[in-house]
């Protein structure tokens, strides 16, 4: 284990250099959370979230960042190069060849329920309004149903705004997949500017 990450859930782990995101692949972890300050992008982010997004590109980390750099660069400098250095990294824990780069505005509450996900592994990142809801250990998916699970709220934590967060999925090999769920914004009028990645060979189970 890494000096940098702490524990809060065994299921966890939390660090600020991007190590953490290596402990995805131990079988006690499903879910990784880098901590960054992203202050420095808080203008463009304001202005994007402002506006009506949706970018949404599938192939090679080459093919996406090009794309990404055409679309985003001119008016989003540093926010185009943050969403390049996500999908690096992203590359850089799963190994895979095509990703699916999904950035968009989110002004509905879209997973009202918790859930576990059809896939491997996931990368999210909320740039604007509240984060996503995560579940410790003490209710984990041995306890999940299609019925749902009773939670606990003690063990309901949530991803800051901001801070990146590799979530294990159903199709990982011998997976404890997380539990989580977005958060619920309608009913207060937020916006979210929500990122999320996924390995092309499991985006087809959602898209």
């Amino acid at each position: 284990m890494h000096s940098d990450i702490q524990t809060v859930s065994t299921n966890m782990s939390i660090g600020c250099t991007s190590n953490t995101f290596s402990s995805i692949h131990n079988d006690d972890k499903n879910i990784a959370i880098l901590e960054r300050d992203i202050s420095g992008l808080s203008h463009e982010i304001d202005v994007l979230t402002s506006q009506s997004t949706k970018f949404r590109h599938k192939g090679t980390v080459q093919d996406i960042s090009k794309e990404i750099k055409e679309v985003f660069c001119k008016q989003y400098p540093k926010l185009h190069l943050d969403f390049i250095k996500l999908l690096k990294l992203f590359k850089d824990v799963t190994g895979a060849e095509e990703y699916e780069f999904f950035l968009h505005n989110v002004t509905t509450d879209m997973c009202r329920k918790f859930h576990t996900d059809l896939n491997d592994l996931r990368m999210l990142c909320t740039y604007a309004g509240p984060g996503t809801l995560w579940v410790a250990e003490d209710n984990n998916c041995s306890k999940y149903s299609s019925h749902g699970v009773n939670i606990d709220k003690d063990s309901i934590h949530q991803v800051k705004t901001g801070n990146v967060v590799i979530l294990k999925g159903a199709l990982y090999p011998n997976s404890n997949p997380a539990i989580h769920k977005s958060p619920s914004i309608l009913k207060n009028g937020v916006t979210r500017l929500l990122l999320r990645i996924d390995t092309n060979e499991t985006s087809k189970f959602w898209s």
